[in-house]
């Protein structure tokens, strides 16, 4: 069977570790994805796409809308986002819902409470499915079809 989509959810532990130290950059984040797209369309082949979707982490109702915290980490998830989107070529980058989208899946705001577990970091059920459907949904734009 032909491998069409993979879906690699990455970046967020990368631009946490980012103070480690020169070799943990969001240039040498693109360098060892591209490297990882490679191996992926090696396996599966070249007309597999690969998803790269962003990380919403500045959403994330922990950091309360603090100031400068939450729109730093939105500016520094953003790097590693960037990097994502450069490697889009044949690969396929899904940028964050918009709340219209997120309205429109599941009938709530990105900020809405029981989008988010009990952590405050991490999506709960309910906000997984609607990633889940916003990224699908990307992928089969890209794709040329429907599914829903």
């Amino acid at each position: 069977q032909p491998i069409d989509v993979v879906v690699v959810v990455c970046g967020l532990n990368d631009f946490k570790n980012a103070y480690q130290g020169a070799t943990k950059t969001a240039t040498h984040f693109r360098a060892a994805l591209s490297d990882f797209v490679a191996a992926i369309q090696s396996h599966a082949g070249v007309e597999c796409a690969v998803v790269l979707p962003a990380l919403p982490v500045h959403r994330a109702p922990v950091f309360g809308g603090v100031w400068p915290l939450q729109p730093f980490l939105e500016k520094l998830a953003g790097l590693w986002d960037e990097q994502k989107r450069a490697l889009d070529g044949d690969n396929v980058f899904v940028g964050c819902p918009s709340t219209e989208s997120m309205l429109r899946l599941v009938g709530a705001r990105p900020n809405d409470p029981a989008l988010w577990a009990e952590d405050g970091v991490h999506p709960s059920m309910l906000g997984y499915r609607a990633w889940g459907t916003f990224i699908g949904d990307a992928i089969f734009s890209h794709l040329g079809t429907t599914w829903r």
